[in-house]
């Protein structure tokens, strides 16, 4: 995908947020891919699992800390890796279906810093 400025940190929790949700969206964890390719002048790292998929009425909801929560989790990962992305000046995406979730995250190159 090319060069990136961002923090290794931050970013490296989002997308880890991602991935734990996708392991933890059933029993066995659910085959799950890890990708990044460049998009003009983003970068996009999907998480794409084949778990059950999430209801469509939470997708607006799944930003907001405790909103959305699995059994013995806090409900805040999804909410820190969008706020991780704002602050990079980036989104996430989420698209899901019964045959799986894709979380997208759409980043500058260059965190803006915002």
């Amino acid at each position: 995908a090319g060069a990136a400025r961002w923090d290794p940190r931050a970013v490296g929790l989002a997308v880890g947020a991602a991935v734990d949700n996708a392991l933890e969206s059933r029993s066995p964890a659910p085959p799950t891919v890890i990708g990044a390719r460049a998009d003009g002048d983003s970068i996009l790292v999907t998480v794409r699992d084949e778990g059950p998929g999430i209801a469509p009425e939470l997708i607006p909801v799944l930003g907001t800390p405790m909103a959305v929560r699995r059994p013995g989790a806090a409900g805040l990962g999804l909410a820190i890796a969008r706020k991780m992305a704002h602050a990079h000046g980036g989104r996430v995406n989420v698209d899901s279906s019964p045959s799986g979730t894709t979380v997208t995250f759409v980043l500058p190159r260059e965190a803006s810093g915002g």
